[in-house]
């Protein structure tokens, strides 16, 4: 019960990780509303790419608890009687779902929440040239009723 809150932690976290990495997706293609913290050069062939390092750092740990949440569950139902003898996997898979949730909520927070920029130019690109725009001016433009 315990480490399905921290399997749902993961879970939640590694959303919000995914939803970082398409919102900074660029810079040529993808929405590149958002600009996270250069914290590795670009590859060779796009040399004004900025990594999501940090988002699939902790896309990778949150997949880890998720397994270890597997661990504890079929740790505790090969238990016999009022015997489990695996109990040291269960205590072991908890300490390390803790252990690297918390620096990952760390490290997401310092390393590049805190770091995150819009991007200017294309969220008022995305604005002007949105068609909800038309929704505002309609009492302006439409024709006269009849």
């Amino acid at each position: 019960m315990v480490h399905g809150a921290l399997k749902r932690l993961a879970v939640k976290m590694s959303k919000i990780c995914n939803d970082l990495r398409l919102l900074s997706s660029g810079p040529r293609a993808g929405l590149n509303e958002i600009n996270l913290p250069e914290l590795q050069a670009g590859s060779s062939i796009m040399p004004a790419k900025v990594n999501p390092v940090v988002p699939e750092v902790v896309n990778q740990v949150c997949f880890k608890v998720i397994g270890n949440d597997t661990t504890v569950t079929m740790a505790a139902e090969a238990g016999q009687l009022q015997l489990n003898v695996m109990e040291p996997v269960i205590g072991q898979a908890m300490f390390e779902s803790v252990h690297i949730l918390t620096n990952a909520c760390y490290n997401l927070l310092e390393k590049c929440i805190n770091g995150i920029t819009a991007n200017k130019e294309v969220c008022e690109g995305y604005v002007y040239n949105s068609i909800g725009i038309v929704t505002y001016l309609n009492p302006f433009i439409r024709s006269p009723q009849r």
